[in-house]
């Protein structure tokens, strides 16, 4: 049986993170969400 490949999109967004007094890095932040991360065993955390 073939199975056919699903195209998916992937945006990478920009994080600000502070790297000591008053300067901010633009660093790649990679976001993910769906029920299939829960399926894979990741919970909530707060």
């Amino acid at each position: 049986m073939s199975m056919k490949k699903r195209s998916r999109k992937l945006k990478v967004y920009k994080k600000y993170v502070s790297r000591g007094s008053s300067r901010y890095v633009g660093m790649p932040e990679i976001r993910l969400c769906g029920i299939w991360l829960k399926q894979a065993g990741f919970e909530l955390a707060e």
